[in-house]
C-alpha cells in the first residue's frame, strides 16, 4: 500500500524486495479525486455527480461491471469534462492504472491504526521529529526497526 506518489514505493522497493503487488491508499486516492474534482470542474452540481461516480467505480466489487460503468463514464466526460477526463485518464485508467485504486481489480488498501503507528514512531522517534528525512533513509531505518518490531514498541 502507497500513496499516489513514486517515492516511498520505490524507496521500499530498493530497500526490500519488490511487493508483488502495489495498492493505492483508498484515502489518499480519495483526497486526490476530491481536490481535482474541486480545481478542474466549475459546476458544484457536476462535481457532486462526478465524485458520486468515481466512489461507486472504486467500491464495485464486480469487474465486469466496473469495466462498463468506467467506459460510460470516460464517454461521459468528453462531453461534460474534458480537462477532468485528461487527469483520471492520464493518472488512473491509462497503463492498467485502474489495479491500483479499483476494488474489484486490485484490493482497497485502507491504513490501519499499526501502519499509522509505526510510521509515526519512524518519525517522531528515530528522527528526533526531523521531517526533512529522504524516503530512502525511511525505508532503510523501517528496516532495521522491523527487527525489532516484537519488542512492543509498536502496539
Amino acid at each position: 500500500m502507497s500513496d499516489l506518489a513514486g517515492n516511498f514505493y520505490n524507496a521500499w522497493s530498493e530497500v526490500f524486495q519488490k511487493p508483488e503487488k502495489r495498492l493505492y491508499c483508498s484515502w489518499h486516492v480519495d483526497k486526490s479525486w476530491r481536490r481535482k474534482v474541486a480545481e478542474l470542474i466549475p459546476s458544484q452540481q457536476l462535481q457532486a455527480h462526478i465524485y458520486a461516480v468515481l466512489k461507486t467505480l472504486q467500491f464495485e466489487t464486480n469487474e465486469p461491471k466496473f469495466r462498463k460503468l468506467l467506459q460510460d463514464f470516460l464517454t461521459f466526460l468528453t462531453d461534460e469534462a474534458p480537462v477532468f477526463l485528461e487527469y483520471f485518464h492520464t493518472f488512473y485508467v491509462q497503463n492498467d492504472k485502474t489495479a491500483l485504486w479499483a476494488t474489484c481489480i486490485g484490493t482497497v488498501a485502507n491504513t490501519n491504526m499499526f501502519a499509522e503507528s509505526f510510521h509515526r514512531v519512524l518519525k517522531k522517534c528515530l528522527f528526533q521529529q526531523e521531517t526533512k528525512q529522504t524516503c530512502r533513509q525511511l525505508a532503510s531505518c523501517s528496516a532495521e526497526t522491523g527487527k525489532g518490531q516484537n519488542s512492543g514498541a509498536f502496539n
